[in-house]
């Protein structure tokens, strides 16, 4: 198994969908006529939920997890140059 460290953006995308797929088939979405946004959007607004919930501030998420796309995105960027 993979340190974090050595995770790829494929890698992270394919956990995510791994939690979209499991959210789609709990919810009923997981029909072929849902496209993929709609699957990702419901989510998200029920991690928002989640959030209200249990004290979790969505817009700090939402911050942190931009910050750490972005900073993803250009490692890989930059390693993709080096090799």
């Amino acid at each position: 198994m993979k340190t974090k460290g050595e995770l790829t953006n494929t890698d992270k995308a394919k956990f995510a969908e791994v939690a979209v797929k499991a959210y789609a088939e709990k919810t009923g979405l997981a029909s072929p006529d849902e496209d993929e946004e709609t699957k990702v959007s419901d989510l998200v607004a029920d991690l928002m939920h989640y959030c209200d919930r249990t004290g979790v501030d969505w817009s700090t998420v939402m911050y942190r997890a931009h910050r750490h796309y972005g900073e993803e995105v250009k490692e890989q960027s930059k390693a993709r140059r080096k090799s």
